[in-house]
Order: C-alpha cells, then structure tokens, then sequence
C-alpha cells in the first residue's frame, strides 16, 4: 500500500513502521466493539497523523459499503457518526470513490503459501493467479528466495528433480494473513557491537520495491 503520510507505532525490534489504513481500520473495528457508532473525530483522537488521511479513509470505506452513515453532519462533516456495517480482518483496500483496490501478486503469493502443504514455483504461481492478478515466475522465485532468505520457508525437495525443489511454510512462520514485504531501513544511528543495539533516534522503515 502507498500513503501519503505515515503513522509510527513501536516494533519489537527498534524499528518504527508506518501505519496507515490497516491502523485505522484497527481502530474503526475497536471503536465499533467498545463505542458502537462513531464519528472521524473519534477515530482522529485515538491516531496521531494527518486528519485529511482519515477522512479520506472514513469516507472511502462508506462509498465502500463498510460504513453506514447513521446522522450527517451538518456544517461540519466531521461530525457524521458512523456504523460499521462490513468487517473484515484485514483492512479494505479502497479509492476515493470506494472502487476496491485488488490484491497485490504478493499478498495472493502468501495466503497461496500460507494454504499449500508444500509447493514449487510453477504451482506457487498458478494457485496464486486470480483473474486480476497473474504473479510471475520470476517473480514468484524472487519472494520464494527473500521468504527463504528470512526464515519463513524451509525447502523440502532440493532442484534436481523433475519438478525441481520445493518448499514449504515453516508454521511457526505463520504469522498472519498479511504477506511479509521487503522493507528498506534508513537510519541514521550508531551501532554498538557491544550491546548489539542501534544508539540514537529509531531508524525508519519504509516500503522497498518489490
């Protein structure tokens, strides 16, 4: 996903990660079990980013079907309240106009990974093909690799064979419905090998092309 602007939150490791429709779709989902109805400000007081974003998000999800609108606002429309109508765990994908956005190749590469028992690459990449999504080869090996890389995959059947190798999801590595991205970290900080530890402001990460 690409925002416009980025909500930190505290990672186990020292790395803050930008939060943005999943943060407040999480706090819209919240808000619903403990408030019920709900207005922009509501979800506004429990972020710390740019007001427009949520507005955006808000108004999106009702044009969506997500949200129903309960009492308009009248000079203000920060003051709609809202109903949550349509939950889902992870957070809608939606356009201004409430257009869904489609899955990435990545995101139908994970929940394919996350299904299968074992898989190779060609079979990785069609049970991963939707109508909208068709992941590539090359493609579907370079996630394979970085999964592999980080310890999600273990490979059950080195290449060689017919079907060349193959691998399956570690289960302690299945973490979610979310697909681990590759992420670039910036960080301007001293690195101690003593402690092991970054020395300084918190490094930032960011979404990294795929």
């Amino acid at each position: 996903m690409r925002h416009n602007s980025q909500h930190y939150v505290p990672a186990n490791l020292p790395v803050r990660v930008p939060r943005g429709q999943e943060g407040y779709w999480q706090i819209i989902c919240q808000l619903a079990d403990t408030k019920g109805d709900f207005t922009i400000n509501d979800v506004d007081d429990q972020s710390n980013v740019g007001r427009g974003d949520i507005q955006v998000y808000v108004w999106s999800l009702s044009k969506a079907g997500f949200l129903d609108i309960v009492r308009a606002g009248k000079a203000n429309r920060a003051s709609t309240v809202f109903r949550l109508v349509k939950r889902q765990r992870i957070a809608p994908r939606v356009r201004r106009d409430g257009s869904i956005i489609p899955a990435t190749a990545q995101e139908n590469l994970w929940t394919a990974i996350r299904t299968l028992k074992s898989f190779g690459l060609r079979e990785l990449a069609f049970a991963a093909t939707t109508e909208d999504v068709r992941p590539t080869y090359e493609g579907t090996k370079r996630y394979v690799m970085r999964l592999t890389d980080a310890g999600y995959l273990v490979i059950t059947s080195p290449s060689g064979g017919p079907k060349g190798a193959t691998w399956r999801l570690k289960p302690s590595m299945n973490t979610g419905p979310k697909a681990p991205e590759r992420r670039a970290v910036n960080a301007d900080v001293m690195w101690d090998p003593n402690t092991k530890v970054f020395v300084g402001a918190e490094p930032i990460a960011t979404e990294a092309r795929q």
